[in-house]
């Protein structure tokens, strides 16, 4: 067993085994961040009581996240109006309707 430290925070014992396997599916990439990004990712890494690469993965599946929601909402707002139903009063006796077909 040996012991792996993640920003001081917390101890983590865990086997060589689990160790390689913990990041055999994921590519090493690099990016550039102010300085002040850095420091503020850092702090809320530590808040978080996580490392910094685990913030960040974090972050842009959060992003992703959002983005497909989006592009979701969008097809959605697209497809809005696109049908007629011939129902003059659809919008107030919706329900009724639904009523009707289920």
């Amino acid at each position: 067993m040996i012991s792996v430290t993640a920003h001081t925070l917390r101890i983590y014992d865990i086997d060589m085994y689990t160790l390689q396997c913990m990041h055999d599916d994921m590519i090493r990439t690099q990016i550039q961040l102010e300085p002040a990004e850095l420091e503020r990712i850092k702090q809320e890494a530590a808040r978080e009581a996580c490392s910094v690469s685990h913030f960040i993965r974090e972050s842009v599946l959060e992003r992703l996240s959002r983005a497909e929601r989006s592009a979701k909402a969008a097809e959605v707002r697209e497809l809005s109006g696109k049908y007629r139903s011939g129902k003059g009063d659809l919008s107030t006796h919706h329900d009724d309707y639904l009523d009707e077909g289920w």
